[in-house]
């Protein structure tokens, strides 16, 4: 009989300078929550439910958690690789449907700040992403886990067309079949669709290169 080998070595990223930097990271976005609900609900005609059905606000929620998670407990980490990833995957949709869809199109993406929506859209899902491949988890998580990684975003598209079409308001352009049809919608869910599987399959894949190939980590304190 085999008996699996358990590494005895330090989780990578559980050390005083990872987890100040994720206090930061953790705190940053929090703090850009409240501002941004703050300067949502000063709106006239503002609706909490819509304000919490942006596919951004959730995924940012999630990654406050994370973060301060791991900066708080470090041994959390360590047990939820696969929460880590599923998240970080979500913050990497986030950051590239904001960069190629919605700030080219100059699209309505909520009341915020500039610096708050750089924190939501752009240094959180960085900073996760820098996370996740500076420190990886040290398991190999077999393929059948990007499908339940998937359950969110899927979640999350039924929901927003069932209400959408109830409450007439959409979180996003490319989801309102006001602009272009269900064909539009569709197209535009398929395409995210299939860059959360890509992204999901290298996020996925990426601790098991690690540990086969562990001088392909930089260095990085912590």
């Amino acid at each position: 009989m085999t008996v699996p080998v358990t590494s005895t070595a330090p989780a990578r990223g559980t050390g005083s300078v990872a987890r100040g930097v994720r206090t930061a990271v953790g705190v940053a976005i929090l703090v850009s929550l409240v501002v941004s609900f703050a300067d949502a609900a000063g709106v006239d005609g503002f609706n909490p439910v819509n304000y919490f059905s942006y596919f951004t606000i959730e995924s940012n929620i999630l990654a406050m958690v994370l973060m301060l998670g791991q900066a708080i407990v470090p041994a959390w980490m360590v047990r939820n690789g696969r929460f880590r990833g599923a998240v970080t995957l979500y913050m990497t949709v986030t950051l590239l449907v904001y960069a190629v869809i919605l700030r080219p199109l100059g699209a309505d993406v909520g009341e915020y700040r500039v610096w708050v929506d750089y924190i939501q859209h752009t240094a959180g899902p960085i900073a996760l992403i820098g996370d996740w491949f500076l420190f990886p988890p040290r398991d190999r998580y077999p393929s059948s886990l990007l499908a339940k990684w998937l359950v969110f975003p899927l979640a999350f598209l039924v929901y927003s067309l069932i209400r959408g079409s109830m409450v007439e308001w959409y979180p996003y352009p490319f989801l309102d079949p006001a602009d272009g049809g269900y064909l539009a919608v569709t197209i535009a869910s398929v395409a995210i669709l299939v860059v959360f599987i890509a992204l999901g399959s290298l996020i996925r894949w990426w601790p098991g290169y690690a540990q086969v190939h562990p001088d392909q980590i930089p260095e990085a304190s912590g």
